[in-house]
């Protein structure tokens, strides 16, 4: 055997879809990473963000499992209705969380952590279709299919959940009335794109949904970074900063102090 044959047909061929889902999360990580200019984002919240994403696939898998038991069994209402539905609410859960932190200013803040949250959340689920895949059919078919999902991952999962992030980011800065106005747009993202995936056989619904969302997200990021650009030289960040490091100087103070026993 060649050394490629003992690399696709040994015990550790899974590590080939690994290092696929690995290469497509750096790439889609750095994408919306990279548009954070003005207030880098700290890299330890950013992982936690990550693993939110991660974390977030357990609770959907659960309920998700519950609602097909419950509703027809139909491969058509469970990735059309069932998966976008749960699969958002709880990545919107986890952004919702993290919004709480000193560092989520705005708009572009909740896109980007909301895009780690997807990033986290759709390698997991690729990960598992694709060794799920190679036990069935093979190291090819595991392949096939994580490459073919990790392709797009860009505006799947860190997508959609980053449109939720900014949402969130627009309400902590009034410009939204609910935290979860732009809740019902990443569901309806979610779901065309996997009623598309109804038709593998032709090729342009799968086409227009991919231009859709590329429009979309170059719309979204457009506003984001404008907004964050606005904040950077009205002086917002530097005031911030001054604002928290007397707050916690004098937090330090008074605990040092005792002020408050």
């Amino acid at each position: 055997m060649t050394f490629i044959e003992d690399i696709l047909m040994g015990p550790y061929n899974w590590i080939i879809i690994f290092v696929i889902i690995g290469i497509s999360t750096g790439i889609t990580i750095l994408f919306y990473y990279s548009r954070d200019k003005y207030e880098k984002e700290p890299k330890l919240q950013l992982f936690v963000a990550f693993f939110f994403g991660i974390a977030s696939i357990f609770p959907s898998l659960v309920v998700s499992l519950i609602l097909m038991l419950i509703l027809p069994s139909n491969d058509f209402i469970s990735a059309v209705i069932i998966a976008p539905l749960v699969e958002e609410f709880f990545k919107f859960i986890m952004v919702l969380a993290l919004s709480k932190d000193r560092n989520f200013d705005g708009p572009l803040d909740g896109l980007i952590y909301g895009s780690m949250v997807g990033a986290g959340f759709a390698a997991g689920e690729n990960l598992f279709y694709g060794i799920n895949a190679l036990l069935e059919g093979g190291i090819g078919l595991g392949v096939f299919l994580a490459t073919i999902r990790s392709l797009t991952q860009i505006i799947g999962h860190p997508f959609y959940t980053g449109i939720v992030g900014a949402g969130i980011g627009s309400y902590k800065i009034n410009q939204n009335k609910h935290a979860y106005n732009r809740l019902p747009h990443a569901i309806g993202l979610h779901a065309l794109w996997n009623l598309s995936s109804f038709f593998l056989f032709l090729f342009y619904p799968i086409l227009v949904t991919i231009i859709l969302n590329i429009i979309l997200l170059r719309s979204e990021l457009k506003k984001a970074v404008w907004l964050d650009k606005m904040a950077f030289e009205s002086g917002y960040y530097e005031n911030k900063k001054k604002f928290w490091d007397f707050l916690d100087t004098r937090t330090k103070y008074i605990q040092n102090n005792n002020w408050l026993q």
